[in-house]
């Protein structure tokens, strides 16, 4: 048994510190092992495997990013469109005939990520219409329109992915079916 080190105690038991006679540490005092130990950092190849880890995960993480931002602002369109409704169908209820300009009963024009919004009556059918703005959204959507419609005085709206020129990935949930 080899003996270089001080003795410690652990619990009611008394151990000697063993190194073997050819190991690296042997003859260095505790405080030198200790030292060593603790400057030893990482390896070359670890620092790669680490850098090959987030690269992986950077690669399957932004792109899902930005199709998270792109949906986000998809969905300012259609809660645009979606207040348009309420105005809409009470006209319609009142009148009997949908409004000739938008304005008569939506006021909101556009928003942070929304360009415009229009309005237009069509052989019974009354359409409304959100075109994206052309700068500071995301580049699958820049300036994409989305559509609600309804043909039948307002009790149902039609908000599917024929109505858009984005692709229907970036529709949220409320808007991939085809009525709303």
């Amino acid at each position: 048994m080899f003996w270089t080190g001080p003795v410690r105690r652990t619990g009611c038991l008394i151990h000697k510190t063993e190194v073997h006679p050819f190991h690296p540490l042997r003859g260095k005092s505790m405080k030198s092992k200790l030292r060593s130990q603790l400057e030893a950092g990482f390896t070359l190849i670890e620092l790669m495997i680490v850098i090959a880890i987030i690269g992986i995960l950077a690669a399957v993480g932004i792109p899902a990013y930005q199709d998270y931002i792109a949906r986000s602002q998809m969905s300012e369109a259609i809660n645009l469109l979606g207040g348009s409704k309420t105005g809409l169908v009470e006209y319609y209820t009142t009148k009997g005939v949908w409004p000739s300009a938008l304005t008569d009963v939506y006021n909101t024009a556009s928003g942070k990520y929304v360009g415009s919004i229009t309005g237009a009556n069509s052989s019974g059918t009354y359409v409304v219409s959100a075109t994206m703005a052309t700068s500071g959204v995301n580049s699958a959507i820049t300036a994409a329109v989305v559509k609600i419609q309804t043909g039948n005085g307002g009790t149902s709206w039609n908000c599917g992915p024929s109505n858009t020129t984005a692709h229907s990935k970036y529709l949220p949930s409320s808007c991939r079916d085809t009525m709303s």
